[in-house]
């Protein structure tokens, strides 16, 4: 499970049930429920499970992301073997 932390800027819609967001650096956007995301600030807090898969879509497309793809449009790097705060 992760913790993602966004600009609350990000935030494209609101409903009582979700969060409509756009995806950082590209023209995508996903809705998220505001069971795992909650808006603190200026800040948007999402929990994202290791077995999530979320469905990006922009205007001609869609597609199907699971966690770890949507996790490196965050910033998160699954690519290397050892954390560098690991290291000896």
């Amino acid at each position: 499970m992760y913790n993602v932390k966004a600009n609350s800027n990000l935030i494209q819609w609101e409903t009582c049930a979700a969060f409509l967001v756009k995806l950082p650096r590209t023209k995508y956007k996903f809705w998220i429920s505001k069971k795992l995301a909650r808006e603190t600030g200026h800040k948007l807090i999402m929990v994202i499970p290791d077995s999530f898969e979320i469905k990006i879509f922009n205007r001609s497309n869609e597609k199907i992301l699971c966690a770890d793809e949507f996790l490196e449009y965050f910033g998160f790097d699954f690519s290397q073997e050892i954390i560098d705060d690991l290291k000896d």
